[in-house]
């Protein structure tokens, strides 16, 4: 795999990954009732503690896609 093939992954890696980030903070934020009765179907869990977690977990994932998608794409796309 060459770098122009291994910058068109990282790119629709990165397209795919923001876009489910969008999607989840959208219904974190248009639809949290919704989902935190979904949840507490599965898991028993208080409200606060619930969009704590999910605040945690939508910021690590984001750092995630900063540091694994975006920063290697950058650096393939101009760098190189």
């Amino acid at each position: 795999m060459d770098t122009m093939q291994l910058t068109s992954l990282l790119g629709w890696c990165l397209l795919l990954n923001l876009s489910l980030l969008l999607l989840w903070s959208g219904l974190l934020l248009l639809w949290a009732d919704g989902l935190y009765a979904l949840s507490r179907r599965f898991v028993p869990i208080e409200k606060s503690t619930f969009f704590t977690l999910h605040y945690a977990l939508l910021g690590a994932y984001k750092l995630a896609i900063y540091f694994f998608n975006v920063m290697p794409y950058v650096a393939l796309k101009y760098l190189m």
